[in-house]
């Protein structure tokens, strides 16, 4: 499977969107960074679109693709947002339907023109209700983009077992989605799975155990360990071919590092959205 992420929205045009149409081993998951719905706020991150054309190109994206999973980055209390600007940010969040959202409180970078904007900083307690209102947006098209799935029989590639319930097991369907399910025996990272799905949440699915399509195939020797770090980038090709990827990696840097670090608690005004990751768990399906 290839999963396309994290597309600059100003890049995203008609060609790319229809070869992921016509292409089955393409995933049905979009991450298409909105970071927010003002277009003052937009021109001031330097993002190179506007809301409307945003919108835009995510519905030419699922027109394409109608059961295309959707989801994005957002900030709130960047230098400068005001309430207007933030209500239209909710109201682009809303229309848009998220399947989830990487949300962020924004937190000042040394160096960045956004920094030196003192003055335009959003008070703290601002910005944490702010958060919190858009995370109850999120949160209700989530669940309903997943309650919409009830029934559905998703085909997931296993991770293994639950980080927070060992009895059952962890996996990702071809929309991204956490699917949750129990297996009579225990499955390795790379199974592919088919799980009928009997339960929704904001962030995740529950379901039942159809059958096991093909057991993971066996890892090669080396290449492991750098595989648990983030060796592919924003708007590269997740899921495929993994072996060459990690070569050229070698390669290219020698001691297979990568420097880039995933923002966790803020972002800033270039921000082009989350880092991608292949870990052991993503790997053991190009075996």
């Amino acid at each position: 499977r290839v999963r396309y992420a994290s597309p600059p929205p100003k890049d995203l045009r008609p060609e790319p969107t229809a070869a992921r149409a016509e292409v089955p081993e393409v995933c049905e998951h979009l991450h298409l960074p909105l970071q927010a719905g003002s277009d003052r706020v937009l021109a001031a991150m330097h993002r190179g679109y506007t809301a409307g054309r945003y919108l835009d190109r995510l519905a030419a994206a699922r027109a394409a693709m109608p059961d295309l999973a959707v989801t994005t980055d957002i900030i709130v209390g960047f230098p400068g947002e005001t309430d207007d600007d933030f209500e239209r940010t909710l109201a682009v969040v809303a229309g848009a339907g998220y399947d989830s959202a990487y949300t962020f409180i924004y937190s000042p970078r040394p160096g960045t023109e956004a920094a030196a904007r003192v003055d335009d900083f959003v008070p703290a307690e601002v910005s944490a209700e702010r958060f919190e209102r858009l995370r109850v947006v999120v949160e209700r098209s989530a669940l309903a983009r997943h309650r919409a799935r009830l029934g559905e029989v998703e085909d997931v590639l296993v991770e293994g077992p639950s980080r927070r319930d060992p009895t059952m097991t962890t996996g990702r369907s071809e929309h991204n989605k956490l699917v949750h399910f129990p297996a009579p025996d225990p499955l390795r990272a790379g199974t592919y799975a088919r799980v009928r799905v009997t339960e929704a949440a904001p962030h995740h699915l529950k379901g039942d155990l159809l059958e096991v399509v093909a057991p993971a195939r066996r890892r090669v020797r080396g290449v492991d360990e750098l595989l648990e770090r983030r060796v592919i980038e924003v708007g590269q090709l997740e899921e495929l071919d993994v072996r060459g990827v990690a070569k050229r990696q070698l390669d290219e840097r020698g001691d297979g590092h990568h420097h880039h670090r995933q923002q966790q608690s803020g972002a800033h005004e270039t921000e082009t959205g989350h880092p991608q990751r292949i870990t052991r768990k993503a790997f053991a399906l190009c075996q």
